[in-house]
C-alpha cells in the first residue's frame, strides 16, 4: 500500500475501532448506534468484496490507499455517520434489487459447497484409512523383523557363551572323572 504503516492505520480504523463501538452499541441498547455501527459492517463487507473482485483497479486509480483511509474515517465519525449514509443511499437499494438473486446464489453455492465438501471428506477418509492400513502393516513387518533379529542376536549370544568356555585338556577329562567317582567327605 502506497501510506506508511498502512496497515496497523486500516486494521486501527477499519476494524478495531469500529469493532469495539459495535460491542459498546450492543451494550448500551442504542437504537441508533446499533443502526449506525450495523450499517458499517455491511458497508464493509461490500467495500472489501469490491476490492476482491476488482483488484488490480486498485492499482490504477492514484493514492487509492488515501482516499481509502478518508472514507473509512468519513465511514465511522460520529459526526459524519458515512456508514448509515452509504447504506441508505446504495448499498440498502442495490441489496433490497437483488435480494433474490442472491438468496438463490447463496442456495446454490452452499449446496455446492456441501457436495464437494462430502466428496473430498470420503476421499480424505478413503485416503487416511488406506494410508493407516500400510502403516500399520509397516509397522507390523519392522516389528516381526526386530524380534527374529532378537532371536537371531539371542542365539549367537547363547552360541558365543558356549564356545568361550575352553575345550578340557586330558589331565582335566581325567581329573573330572575322578572327582565323580570318589566320595568327597
Amino acid at each position: 500500500m502506497g501510506v506508511p504503516f498502512s496497515r496497523p492505520i486500516f486494521l486501527l480504523t477499519g476494524d478495531i475501532y469500529p469493532g469495539y463501538q459495535t460491542f459498546k452499541a450492543l451494550e448500551s441498547s442504542n437504537q441508533d448506534e446499533m443502526k449506525q455501527w450495523l450499517s458499517y459492517w455491511v458497508v464493509r463487507g461490500c467495500l472489501r468484496g469490491a476490492e476482491w473482485f476488482g483488484g488490480s483497479v486498485q492499482n490504477m486509480i492514484p493514492m487509492y490507499t488515501w482516499l481509502k483511509l478518508v472514507l473509512f474515517a468519513w465511514l465511522i465519525h460520529p459526526q459524519y455517520r458515512g456508514a448509515l449514509q452509504c447504506y441508505a443511499s446504495m448499498v440498502r437499494p442495490y441489496l433490497l434489487r437483488h435480494e433474490a438473486e442472491i438468496d438463490s446464489a447463496g442456495e446454490k453455492l452452499t449446496k455446492e459447497v456441501s457436495t464437494r465438501v462430502r466428496r473430498v471428506s470420503k476421499s480424505t477418509i478413503d485416503w487416511l484409512n488406506i494410508k493407516k492400513k500400510q502403516v500399520g502393516d509397516q509397522l507390523v513387518a519392522e516389528i516381526k523383523k526386530a524380534a527374529v533379529a532378537e532371536v537371531s542376536k539371542n542365539n549367537d549370544d547363547r552360541d558365543n557363551v558356549e564356545n568361550m568356555t575352553p575345550p578340557l585338556s586330558k589331565h582335566d577329562k581325567n581329573k573330572r572323572s575322578v572327582d565323580n567317582v570318589m566320595p568327597v567327605d
